[in-house]
């Protein structure tokens, strides 16, 4: 809510006049209908969104994003990822003789369902490109973008929830079946050894997915304050740090964590996936910067 400069009546942010007195209302960077049907150079919002969207750094991003998806793919169809099951279990010593095909099998399915969400957001980001640097003077950006982009967003939290439930499931079977599964596994590790451990990961676990829920809703919260700008022309700065911040950490950690292992096309996308992150975050940060600006010269207008 915000307040009429003349009679000083609460109003809804998006509200272009005062509805208890006629009011014109400049606040918080609300313009009138009738100001932002015109081509005037001077109405900032529509137009600062536009230059933010199609800016080289926002190119960048979304280039570097969408060949991240590209390479995985390849890397998928050459069987680059195909560090199996099998050979994890060895690593820890393990029985050679159990037949984990089955689950090297669900987890290629599941790499390859992983990639949907982020080809909608890919999509979706071009999308949004292509209607800011399409869009007339004084025209708002299309928003159909954003909604491909929270459709991957919500199809990746669902498919996170699944994954996390799986994960936490098998974990929780561990520690219930410690003594069955070192006697098939033929090891000498401790029972209290991996009921302790198992107990420990589904703790950690749990608490991911709390951190990952925070994370997805402030994701959505984002992108309705952005979309709230482009229909109403209202500017607002209140994007979520936090969901910057997290992008450029994981940016960082991924850019960390290059020679950990994989093959070329893992690697490339690795690096890819890694700057777009840590760009995507910086846009934020910009975003909220120049929407805060606005909202100060606003402000200032009355």
């Amino acid at each position: 809510m915000k307040k009429c400069p003349k009679c000083q009546a609460d109003v809804f942010d998006e509200a272009d006049t005062c509805p208890y007195c006629g009011e014109k209302l400049r606040y918080f960077g609300s313009y009138s209908s009738n100001e932002l049907s015109g081509n005037d150079a001077s109405i900032p919002v529509f137009e600062t969104v536009k230059k933010f969207f199609t800016s080289p750094v926002a190119l960048v991003a979304v280039i570097t994003y969408t060949l991240y998806i590209i390479l995985n793919i390849i890397a998928l169809v050459v069987g680059e990822n195909s560090s199996t099951i099998q050979d994890m279990m060895s690593e820890v010593g393990t029985s050679q003789n159990a037949d984990y095909s089955a689950l090297d099998g669900a987890l290629g399915i599941f790499s390859a369902a992983a990639l949907i969400p982020v080809v909608f957001m890919a999509i979706g980001m071009w999308m949004t490109y292509m209607s800011a640097k399409n869009s007339l003077q004084g025209e708002s950006v299309s928003k159909n973008g954003f909604t491909m982009i929270k459709a991957g967003l919500i199809i990746n939290f669902v498919q996170a929830c699944v994954a996390f439930a799986f994960v936490e499931l098998i974990f929780a079977l561990v520690a219930a079946m410690a003594p069955d599964i070192i006697n098939i596994a033929e090891t000498d590790v401790p029972i209290e050894a991996v009921q302790i451990t198992a107990v420990v990961i589904v703790a950690v676990i749990a608490a991911g997915f709390v951190f990952y829920t925070v994370y997805f809703a402030c994701s959505l919260k984002t992108i309705k304050t952005i979309t709230t700008t482009l229909s109403t022309g209202v500017a607002s700065y209140k994007v979520s740090a936090f969901v910057a911040v997290i992008l450029i950490m994981e940016g960082v950690i991924a850019l960390l964590t290059l020679a950990s292992g994989g093959g070329i096309w893992t690697l490339l996308a690795s690096l890819c996936s890694a700057v777009s992150s840590i760009l995507f975050g910086a846009l934020l940060f910009s975003y909220r910067s120049k929407m805060n600006a606005l909202v100060i010269s606003s402000y200032l207008k009355i």
